[in-house]
């Protein structure tokens, strides 16, 4: 399982020695950029959007609803 958290800068460090000390857990990537970690946050909003959109609770825009509006 992955999971994607977001820690308060003045917590990281504490963390992270925390979840090193643990067989189960490994560390693939930190990331401090901060538009990376826009970037990042904004796909995990669409898989959400999307997972709502499967399940009935919210309407999506079309593909060709969204090409009009970023050509008019």
């Amino acid at each position: 399982m992955k999971v994607i958290l977001d820690i308060d800068d003045s917590n990281t460090t504490a963390f992270l020695k925390l979840v090193e000390g643990l067989d189960y857990v490994n560390i693939l990537k930190t990331i401090s950029n901060e538009k990376t970690e826009q970037s990042i946050q904004d796909l995990v909003e669409a898989f959400e959007d999307v997972r709502l959109h499967e399940d009935g609770k919210k309407q999506l825009k079309s593909a060709s609803d969204l090409l009009n509006g970023l050509l008019a």
